[in-house]
């Protein structure tokens, strides 16, 4: 459990006075006493308590929040007291109870520990076998956490504590996780851990493991061996950037066998790691054997714990290092023992209890008996570290002047201290006297330079290190004049085995001018003057050959004039012929002809010109045929693929693999390809008939998209396009009809129900009218049928029941009755009669008005036709092209050969579709917004802010500005980088390290150019990096004076053997003038005879140049022609096509 301590009063009565006031401050819990407090966390606060049931000093953690907060530290709170109550083992604090105080305060009581932590003890320095057994014991408890599935998360020093006994003790299981559990109580997005001690998986967001605590151990491990820490940096992101991705850095030579076990455990992948703990352990003792864990028996507290071993770990590399002096080593040794324990048991008496203390206490806070124990305790150390040789250069911390000096810092006018850096200082003194009466300078130098550090003002070692340093100049000096003189010999031999080896190759002026830099070098050298003499003699035998040589090459030029002359003679035939062969198109013939003629001659330069030409022509013929096989062989199999797909019915699905895609990549290569152009036809055709055939059973719609289908293929179709409108206009015509039936049909129920309403009210011949009138809207209605046949019947019922009682009437009376039925009877016929007639002219009218209804209903519907016309053509114009298909569909339902709503039909929907397109872009860009946003975020936790390119988070953001210019959340990502390298600007600035912040800023600024505050410390850090770049060139300046005033006496020593060296170098320069002017006086000899030889061949080649000039032009004048006449061929090949298609 790690706490910043706050500062205590050492003596009981000061605590015992404060104790009421301290009760009243702290929180009261049942049960226990508090003390005073000890430390405070991120999280909680930790008191000194005592049990009062048991009588036992305990530490009370307690929470900083009320006990009814659902947060995270409560969740965490509870959590630890759940784990350590798990967690029973020797190496792992103990749980004593988990409550509530009186004020509502969530409290932890744990074991007391007064043994301070690791981080003191590394801070104080430990010894190989207590780092062994610490280690081994917070792997075992470790091993025992894991063992019930518990993972710490958060293993570092501080949290490794120490019993009175000097057990270490593994605290603070606060942040611990149960591997089992699926719920996690941090917060989403945050890593858990220490950065200085976290794995590369705890840096990168992703959970911890057993192996992430065997990592953390490991950089414990190391800490512990190397002193320091495993990796630093300036801040936490670098620190876990180095976990991740940088070397293991190497432990000290000593330790240098335990390195491959610290590469195991701090391996970057966990997979590479030790499996658990046991077989860390079990590694560790095969090259660490069980002897050397010796469990350390310490009874005092921390402070006392570390001077111990501060003795007995140095001493013990002491003893190793210095065999020879052993009786006097173990004599002091167990001197120095016996002082830490008197030192011991005289702190013990300032102490009534033990106490939780700072792991280093101030000196300030020391009483002064006790500051005077500990004078006397280091003089003591100090004298016997003297007496056996430990100084002040043999360790850090470890030598007679560290503990002089620490005495200094207690008491800073202690004379015996003062001596003492004295007479470290004549001991260096001493050792110094004897290395300079051995003539070893440097090492007398080393020793005054220690002896100074310790006593600056000691005047024997500041007049031995001027003596010191006067003969090591005079000794440079001597050595730079034998090395002088050294390199002039040296440098003679070098140019004398030059000047061999060029009289040797013949160059004697070359070989002469070496010769005599040699002899400025040493001007006596004899070896030099003997060859300068063989050089001269054979100079003058050159010339006397050269002009021998000069007659001959004369004649041997007129010779080669001639075989030149008829060679180009030949070469220009070969030409013309060459010429010709590439007019026709003949480049294989005519590069035969090249070659004969650059056999005669190679430089020819128009034969080698016409060469690359023909060549290039050559290949350039060679890969258009070649494209040209490929693009028909490819043609030939997209063919057969259209076929097959053709054969197979994929016209135009699936998408890629149909006929139509085929067909299309033929034009794409051959847009003039009439096989392809005859297959999209065919395509086309197919579509047409199948359109047809719907069409003829009657499924219009389907015919219509085959239609559609076709015209995608071939827009300009003439028979789909008719054919389309035939379709849509029946279509028109079988929805009007369909409406006009369901008129009819409703006006057939109307009149059956006023039919049956008649029927039942027995208005027999009322209904049967209806009935008809029904029947006329819908000749085959079945009810009206069924209905006309009952009132039919009831009719002939009523008359045969009228004859029935006419009969009775007949029966009952004579002629009377008979009488008066003729009367009835002849009344009913002429009521029969005129109900006949009656219903006629009524039946009559009934046709007459339905025609004239069915005028004014076309009438009217035209009329709506037309106001649905202008609704729809409002409702355009504003913008609801959907609504307005609407009213076009209702128009057309009533005239369906309008024309004004066909056409308008045709807009709509072209308006409607281009709508959709836009709508599913603007969706799709929103996506891939949201998509780039998604990964921006992504980049941005990952710190890809700028790189790598294409894949950071800047990048991202741009584009996705690019596709919506004026996005919020892209425009905030990118002040966030800037704000980001803002930050990271002024941290480097505030380190010094100038550059870096203005690299840092420059990146801001690349992606926010106008950021204000980058822009206002780019200036800052420019001007401070101009004043520190004046003040460096102060210094510099001033160092190049020093210099320049340490070289000015070299100087004027090497003016006299320079102006020696350029009077030689004068004469050397005159002769070789000398010579050069004899050579000139060849050279221009040479020249003008070939100068004489170029004018009369440029004549010839004037001449041959222009003949070949007119034979181009003729050759030239030959291929327009030509050309003009393919041209005129292929445009009359081209009008034959487009007739043809």
């Amino acid at each position: 459990m790690s706490f910043q301590p706050s500062s205590m009063d050492d003596s009981s009565e000061a605590n015992e006075s404060d104790g009421r006031l301290r009760r009243q401050q702290f929180l009261q819990i049942p049960g226990y006493e508090i003390h005073y407090k000890i430390g405070s966390g991120g999280m909680a606060t930790v008191y000194r308590a005592s049990q009062r049931s048991l009588g036992r000093d305990v530490a009370i953690k307690v929470l900083r929040w009320e006990s009814d907060d659902d947060d995270q530290f409560v969740q965490r709170f509870k959590k630890e007291g759940r784990i350590l109550a798990q967690l029973l083992h020797a190496n792992i604090v103990t749980i004593y109870d988990v409550g509530i105080s009186e004020d509502k305060k969530l409290f932890l009581s744990i074991e007391y520990l007064t043994g301070g932590t690791l981080a003191d003890r590394i801070k104080l320095g430990l010894s190989f076998d207590s780092a062994i057994q610490i280690v081994k014991a917070i792997a075992s408890a470790l091993g025992y956490a894991h063992e019930r599935g518990i993972v710490h998360r958060d293993v570092k020093p501080s949290n490794i504590m120490f019993r009175h006994n000097g057990t270490p003790v593994l605290t603070d299981f606060g942040v611990a996780r149960v591997v089992e559990s699926k719920t996690a109580h941090t917060m989403e997005g945050l890593t858990v851990g220490s950065p200085g001690y976290m794995s590369p998986e705890q840096a990168m967001g992703e959970s911890a493991t057993l192996q992430s605590d065997l990592y953390s151990l490991g950089v414990v491990f190391y800490e512990m061996l190397a002193g320091q820490r495993l990796y630093q940096a300036e801040n936490p992101i670098s620190v876990a950037m180095k976990h991740l991705h940088s070397p293991i850095p190497k432990l000290p030579q000593q330790y240098a066998y335990l390195q491959p076990v610290l590469n195991k455990l701090l391996a970057k992948k966990s997979a590479d790691r030790y499996r658990n703990t046991r077989e860390f352990l079990d590694a560790l003792d095969v090259v660490v054997p069980s002897d050397t864990e010796t469990q350390p028996k310490a009874t005092g507290n921390f402070e006392d714990l570390g001077l111990l071993e501060f003795t007995t770990g140095k001493f013990r590399s002491l003893l190793a290092n210095r065999k020879s002096r052993l009786p006097i080593v173990i004599t002091i040794f167990g001197i120095i023992v016996l002082l830490v324990v008197i030192f011991y048991m005289l702190s013990r008496k300032f102490t009534d209890q033990p106490e939780i203390r700072p792991a280093v206490k101030p000196i300030d806070s020391l009483e002064p008996a006790q500051r005077i124990q500990q004078v006397a305790t280091l003089l003591k150390l100090a004298e016997a570290q003297r007496r056996i040789g430990l100084l002040a250069g043999d360790s850090k911390e470890d030598n007679a002047e560290a503990t002089y000096r620490q005495v200094l810092t207690l008491e800073s006018e202690n004379a015996q201290a003062l001596a003492g850096l004295e007479t470290v200082a004549d001991e260096y003194a001493r050792r110094a006297r004897q290395q300079l009466a051995a003539n070893a300078l440097p090492e007398g130098l080393k020793q005054i330079e220690l002896g100074l550090a310790a006593f600056p003002q000691h005047r024997e070692l500041l007049r031995l290190r001027q003596d010191v340093e006067g003969r090591m100049t005079a000794i440079r000096l001597q050595k730079a004049r034998e090395e002088e003189q050294r390199r002039s010999q040296l440098q003679a031999e070098q140019f004398l085995e030059q000047a061999r080896s060029d009289f040797q190759e013949g160059l004697l002026e070359v070989s002469l001018v070496h010769i005599e830099q040699g002899l400025l070098a040493v001007p006596d050298h004899p070896d030099l003057l003997t060859l300068r003499e063989q050089v001269k003699a054979r100079l003058v035998e050159q010339q006397r050959q050269a002009a021998a040589e000069q007659r001959r090459r004369e004649e041997e030029a007129r010779r080669q004039a001639e075989e030149a002359k008829r060679r180009q003679q030949e070469a220009g035939r070969y030409l013309a012929q060459a010429v010709e062969a590439q007019r026709k198109g003949e480049y294989a013939a005519s590069g035969s002809l090249i070659e004969k003629g650059l056999d005669a001659v190679p430089n020819h330069v128009e034969l080698l010109r016409l060469r690359e030409t023909v060549r290039a022509q050559l290949v350039e013929e060679q890969r258009r045929q070649a494209e040209q096989a490929k693009r028909e062989q490819d043609i030939k199999t997209l063919l057969q693929q259209a076929e097959v797909h053709w054969r197979a019915k994929r016209l135009t699905a699936p998408a890629g693999n149909n006929a139509e895609a085929a067909y299309r990549q033929v034009l794409k290569l051959d847009e003039r390809n009439t096989e392809a152009q005859a297959g999209l036809e065919r395509i086309a055709g197919e579509y047409l008939q199948q359109a047809r055939q719907r069409q003829s059973a009657g499924a219009l719609q389907e015919s219509l998209g085959l239609i559609d289908q076709g015209l995608a293929v071939v827009p300009d179709q003439k028979e789909l396009l008719r054919l389309r409108q035939e379709v849509e206009h029946g279509i028109a015509e079988a929805k009007a009809r369909q409406e006009r039936e369901a008129t009819r049909r409703l006006q057939a129920e109307q009149f059956l129900a006023q039919a049956r309403s008649r029927f039942k009210e027995g208005a027999l011949e009322i209904s049967l009218a209806h009935i008809e009138q029904g029947l006329l809207a819908v000749p085959d209605q079945p009810d009206l049928l069924a209905l006309r046949e009952q009132v039919k019947a009831q009719i002939a019922e009523q008359a045969r029941q009228q004859a029935e009682v006419i009969k009775r009437q007949q029966e009952e009376g004579a002629r009377r009755q008979a009488a008066e039925v003729e009367r009835q009877r002849a009344e009913q016929a002429r009521q029969q009669a005129e109900a006949l007639k009656r219903q006629q002219e009524e039946e009559a009218r009934r046709q007459a008005a339905e025609a004239e209804q069915r005028k004014v209903e076309q009438a009217q519907r035209r009329q709506e036709a037309d106001q649905w016309l202008v609704r729809a053509v409002e409702l355009r114009r504003k913008g609801d092209p959907a609504a307005s298909l609407q009213q076009i569909d209702k128009g057309l339902a009533l005239a369906p050969d309008h024309e004004g709503l066909t056409r308008l039909r045709q807009e709509v929907n072209a308006e409607i579709a281009a709508q959709q397109r836009q709508q599913a872009e603007r969706e799709q860009r929103e996506r891939e917004i949201a998509s780039l946003l998604e990964q921006a975020d992504t980049h941005v936790q990952a710190w890809r802010l700028t790189t790598p390119a294409g894949n950071n988070a800047q990048e991202t953001y741009q584009q996705v500005l690019k596709l919506d210019a004026g996005n919020a959340q892209a425009q905030a990502g990118l002040k966030r980088i800037a704000e980001g390298y803002l930050q990271l600007a002024q941290k480097r600035r505030a380190a010094g390290a100038l550059q870096d912040s203005l690299t840092f800023i420059e990146k801001g600024l690349e992606v926010v150019p106008k950021h204000a505050e980058l822009l206002r410390l780019r200036e800052t850090v420019r001007a401070e990096e101009s004043a520190a770049q004046q003040r460096q060139e102060q210094q510099r300046q001033e160092q190049q004076k020093q210099d320049q005033q340490r070289q000015e006496q070299q100087k004027q020593d090497q003016q006299r053997q320079e102006q020696q060296k350029q009077d030689q170098q004068r004469k050397l320069e005159q002769q070789r003038q000398e010579a050069q002017r004899l050579d000139q006086q060849r050279k221009l000899e040479q020249q003008r005879q070939e100068q004489r030889r170029l004018e009369q061949q440029q004549r010839l080649d004037q001449q041959r140049k222009l003949e070949q000039q007119r034979q181009e032009q003729r050759r030239l004048d030959q291929q327009r022609r030509w050309e003009r006449q393919q041209e005129k061929q292929r445009l009359l090949e081209q009008r034959k096509l487009e007739q043809q298609r």
